[in-house]
């Protein structure tokens, strides 16, 4: 059975969490370029696989953003070159920058806090979302991460990263992880009304392949999630800490409360609520802006 489903000329798709495409380059068909490569033991495999299997060659990598689920095999897949959204760099390359601007604090590498560990990631280019790359076009889809930029195959299918989930995860995390949620949900916007129309389909990095139009009802309830949870974290800041925050929205959605989970949604919670309410959090404590804390 083959590891990669054809979905267009050009286009695969592998299955994963997060999963991959593989697209093909229209203009010689032995090139590919894998779009967000994942992690796992089995990954190198099924990924060498599949590009056999399509008649490819040589291969790059183009990364939608810093985080380490994303990007863990790439050293091991050995590209011929790595594309990486420009504002995400640094964190690309560095795993120690990339665990302090994810979670706020160092933790050291290995640590089995971590959702997810990764080395380094050597960029050969930085592209800024918007710009073609290699036989991709990119779009920036700001939120998760400052930089994440989604992808546009030659079939006109959208690869969207992390700019939204599947209804498991959405239900299962309760608070996504973004870097500034507002702007996650300002992003979800664009995608519904402007890039979602334009293309033939649409792949969610951790979520199940889906036809356009319940998609479609996907970015809805995508949408109507992060509104609900932005609402919530501001109707519980008043008076107390993120930390109490987190954990009453948590209890509000029924979600499980795990370690990893609040070191995740920990930063979504502080994030919005330093950028909203016009406080800064310190130690993890809010406090008004110009105080002494």
């Amino acid at each position: 059975m083959p590891v990669a489903q054809k979905l267009g000329e050009y286009t695969y798709y592998i299955r994963g969490s997060p999963s991959t495409l593989m697209v093909l380059n229209p203009e010689d068909k032995h090139q590919a370029l894998l779009v967000d490569p994942g992690h796992g033991s089995k990954r190198r495999k099924q990924l060498s696989k599949a590009i056999r299997e399509a008649g490819a060659e040589t291969y790059d990598v183009i990364l939608t953003h810093y985080h380490s689920d994303h990007l863990a095999i790439v050293p091991r897949l050995q590209p011929l070159n790595v594309y990486g959204p420009r504002k995400d760099v640094p964190m690309i390359e560095d795993p120690r920058l990339r665990i302090l601007v994810t979670f706020g604090r160092l933790i050291p590498p290995g640590d089995p806090i971590l959702p997810f560990d990764a080395p380094g990631v050597q960029v050969d280019v930085a592209y800024e979302p918007g710009d073609r790359v290699a036989m991709v076009d990119t779009v920036p889809l700001p939120g998760h991460t400052l930089g994440q930029a989604g992808v546009y195959t030659p079939d006109g299918i959208l690869y969207l990263g992390d700019a939204a989930f599947g209804e498991r995860v959405l239900s299962g995390y309760g608070v996504p992880y973004h870097v500034d949620i507002e702007e996650a949900l300002e992003t979800l916007y664009m995608i519904r009304d402007n890039y979602a129309p334009e293309s033939s389909g649409i792949i969610l990095s951790h979520g199940p392949l889906l036809e356009k139009q319940d998609m479609m009802k996907l970015l809805e309830l995508n949408i109507d999630h992060h509104e609900r949870v932005i609402q919530m974290i501001l109707e519980e800041a008043d008076g107390k800490t993120p930390s109490q925050v987190l954990l009453e929205v948590l209890k509000k959605l029924q979600v499980e409360v795990t370690p990893q989970l609040v070191l995740l949604a920990g930063g979504t919670v502080e994030n919005l609520i330093a950028k909203k309410l016009g406080v800064e959090v310190k130690g993890h404590e809010v406090v008004a802006k110009g105080g002494d804390g």
